[in-house]
């Protein structure tokens, strides 16, 4: 019995003491505690990008009020700066908050080069080549360069001739690529000089062609 009275009395206490701490009596205690709020608000400090604003809300039937916190609001970016990537450079956009200055970096990746071919060609026997190379077509830098295939020249054949005979003409020596077929040294005709006739023996002196003819009594 005695714990009862003790815990009633600690509850009267706290009742006085929140009565007191409010400023309220007793019935607007109760009337505040019991009332079915109907709230009207008055912004007491707009909320910006950086801060929380603040409203007042008041109950139109018993008068409590209440301040609550507004929200902070969405900064607006605006692009302020762009720093163009290249092709092996990256670049950036800056955008910074209109109402709070705010600064925000975007990276803008450097895409890499766009490779075009240089297409090379074959030496010949009388003419360079060149190997293929590659080049970016946005910003003409060479990747790979091209490079002199140098000319190995002409790889010779003999091209063997013949002597003349007394009744055949002859032929020198000449000289023809095997690679591209060129010519480099033409052959020419040797004539044939015909029989040389002993006039005593009838009697080719080169070939010893015999001519048939009777000799001259000399």
């Amino acid at each position: 019995m005695k714990k009862k009275k003790k815990w009633i009395f600690v509850v009267i206490l706290a009742v006085a003491f929140a009565f007191s701490a409010c400023g309220c009596s007793a019935p607007n205690f109760w009337e505040q505690w019991t009332c079915d709020h109907e709230f009207v608000g008055e912004e007491v400090k707009a909320a910006t990008c950086s801060e929380e604003g603040e409203i007042l809300i008041t109950c139109e039937k018993c008068g409590v009020e209440e301040t609550r916190a507004i929200p902070k609001i969405e900064h607006v970016m605006e692009l302020s700066e762009e720093v163009a990537s290249s092709c092996t450079a990256d670049g950036a956009r800056k955008y910074t908050c209109a109402t709070c200055d705010l600064t925000e970096w975007e990276l803008i990746a450097a895409p890499g080069h766009s490779l075009v071919l240089l297409e090379g060609y074959a030496a010949t026997c009388t003419d360079d080549g060149l190997t293929d190379g590659w080049k970016c077509e946005t910003c003409d830098a060479v990747t790979v360069a091209q490079e002199t295939i140098v000319s190995p020249g002409h790889s010779l054949v003999l091209l063997e001739g013949y002597a003349a005979t007394c009744t055949k003409d002859g032929r020198t020596d000449g000289w023809k690529c095997e690679t591209c077929g060129t010519v480099t040294v033409a052959q020419e005709t040797i004539v044939s000089p015909g029989h040389n006739i002993d006039e005593r023996t009838a009697i080719c002196t080169i070939c010893g062609y015999d001519d048939g003819h009777w000799t001259k009594n000399y």
